[in-house]
């Protein structure tokens, strides 16, 4: 293969794709003064998916200062989702902390990749990227080679490729796996496709027009239905081929049509409204790769692992993911001497993130077990690494998918899951305590042990400290957006200000405000329960058994 150079200048950071991912870290890049090339080819309209965007990610959009163009865009707003999961009767489920989003996939991408562009990325939009590497063996010149070709280059053994080399590799180009794809584990994974069908002129229902998504499971599987504006609405069929196959010689029409009139819901809402009349088919099971980075590159969002579709996250994570490895790029072009620091975090959190949606989804599929008698939901139902006892003690409590709260966490600067601290019994009794304790003096229980880890301070890897403890051993920095480390330098400073004066959660909470970065009072209770439970802090007050007072500020 004869290859042209693309450009006399290497630019720090080649991304590879433009979906969420890539434009999101091409745009911080660029906002961190790195010249960046991002590669995508251009997709077909009638590949595109639609895609429920929770309110929560609207902390990820501020963080990379796209929020006002999104709410801008004119994506359908949504105030949360329709369930019918299992026997449980269709409920309205409401984002708890605002409105989302209703878009099409390809017009978020497009506005992400213009605002990457506006940042300062050099944005190709028709290239197709054909061989990144090889991984962990640099060219001669130090760098990664990325051999690729354009719309109306002519290919053939005499030239027409292209190739650019560069420092460091981003490749966010989703399920293709560009480089991603060799690092991929081979697991006995049940097969998930997606059956997407759009549908136009339905009737005037509370879902339709209010811009709810309709998630339902039936005996064979699931769907969801996601209007994008006042007209369409993509209803998807998650299905599994070897127990609902696709006829050979025939389109997927039928099948799709089939398994739609199983439905309930879905089936009545769409039986007055007009078929597209094409059905697209996606693959939709979960992969992963063994690892999420090596020497010069970056395995970003969907490239790395593709989490099942029933968390309704993907976006989200797509952009989180797309974030974080732009920081860990900047860390490493900027200091590579914390290249080794910065590619552990990396791997820690998107390990982390991956395993969390995991077991949620396996938790979801074991409600559709408990009500469809259908191997489908049977094969689907446990992860291997959960325990049963655990997988009891959260079924109590689970709110049915696409709720935005139940993994609303999973993006936290390195913090533990807390919707799974929420349903931890000590946490859960220290929390009780705390309310009702008739007098609060709250103090450091024994000597503190500290850790290192790699932590994110700005737009850097660096170490910073943690707060270890028995369930934390690795060291906790965060509590939703607590500063534990900083909450215990606050505690030690009071007390050592006025030993003799009590302490209690209001001037606490009014002492970490004034700090800087203050947090809900609710936020602020929920991590002084964890270290209650860790016995980090204790009440002395209620150990003294000093009689009740009225307040704690004086």
């Amino acid at each position: 293969m004869s290859l042209g150079t693309d450009t006399s200048r290497s630019p720090d950071v080649v991304v590879v794709g433009g979906g969420p991912a890539g434009a999101a870290a091409a745009r911080s890049l660029a906002l961190l003064g790195h010249d960046v090339r991002l590669l995508t080819c251009q997709t077909r309209a009638s590949r595109d998916l639609a895609e429920s965007i929770p309110p929560s990610c609207g902390k990820l959009f501020q963080a990379l200062g796209v929020k006002s163009a999104v709410e801008g865009a004119g994506f359908l707003p949504s105030p949360g989702n329709a369930v019918a999961w299992g026997d449980r009767p269709l409920a309205t489920v409401p984002f708890p902390d605002g409105t989302g989003w209703q878009v099409r996939r390809g017009q978020l991408s497009r506005v992400l990749l213009q605002l990457a562009g506006a940042a300062g990325a050099h944005v190709v939009e028709d290239a197709t990227v054909v061989e990144v590497g090889p991984p962990g063996a640099p060219s001669e010149d130090g760098g990664v080679q990325v051999i690729f070709h354009r719309a109306g280059d002519r290919l053939g053994s005499a030239g027409g490729y292209r190739s650019l080399q560069t420092p460091f590799v981003l490749d966010c180009s989703g399920r293709a796996g560009v480089l991603a794809s060799r690092f991929r584990v081979k697991e006995d994974r049940p097969t998930t496709i997606a059956l997407v069908g759009i549908w136009s002129d339905l009737p005037d229902s509370g879902l339709h027009s209010e811009g709810h998504t309709l998630v339902e499971s039936y005996e064979n599987g699931w769907l969801w239905a996601i209007p994008v504006d006042r007209e369409d609405r993509y209803v998807t069929l998650m299905v599994d081929p070897e127990l609902t196959p696709l006829e050979r010689g025939e389109g997927p029409e039928a099948v799709y049509l089939s398994e739609l009139s199983k439905t309930r819901h879905a089936a009545q809402m769409t039986s007055r409204g007009r078929f597209r009349g094409e059905v697209s088919v996606w693959g939709a099971t979960p992969y992963q790769v063994s690892r999420f980075s090596g020497p010069g590159y970056l395995l970003v969002g969907d490239a790395a692992a593709f989490i099942d579709p029933l968390s309704s996250f993907g976006v989200k994570r797509a952009l989180a993911s797309g974030w974080l490895a732009s920081i860990v790029a900047h860390t490493v072009i900027s200091d590579p001497t914390r290249e080794v620091i910065a590619r552990q975090l990396f791997e820690e959190r998107e390990r982390e993130t991956v395993e969390s949606f995991q077991d949620q989804a396996a938790e979801f599929y074991r409600l559709g077990a408990d009500a469809h008698d259908h191997e489908f939901w049977s094969k689907r139902a446990v992860r291997p690494d959960i325990q049963q006892e655990e997988s009891e003690a959260r079924s109590g409590e689970s709110r049915g998918p696409f709720d935005d709260r139940a993994l609303e966490d999973a993006f936290s600067s390195g913090a533990p899951e807390v919707s799974r601290l929420r349903e931890d019994r000590r946490v859960r009794e220290a929390f009780e305590k705390l309310r009702s304790a008739e007098q609060i003096d709250l103090r450091p229980r024994r000597v503190l042990e500290w850790t290192q880890a790699p932590g994110i301070e700005g737009n850097e890897v660096v170490l910073e400290p943690r707060l270890a403890t028995p369930s934390f051993p690795k060291g906790l920095r965060f509590l939703r957006d607590v500063d534990v480390v900083r909450m215990m330098g606050l505690l030690e400073g009071l007390r050592a200000s006025d030993p003799s004066r009590t302490w209690g959660v209001p001037d606490l909470h009014e002492a970490y405000g004034r700090g800087g970065n203050p947090v809900p009072l609710a936020d602020f209770i929920g991590a002084l329960s964890v270290l209650l439970a860790e016995e980090v802090l204790t009440n002395a007050a209620s150990e003294r058994g000093t009689s009740p007072i009225e307040s704690t500020s004086g």
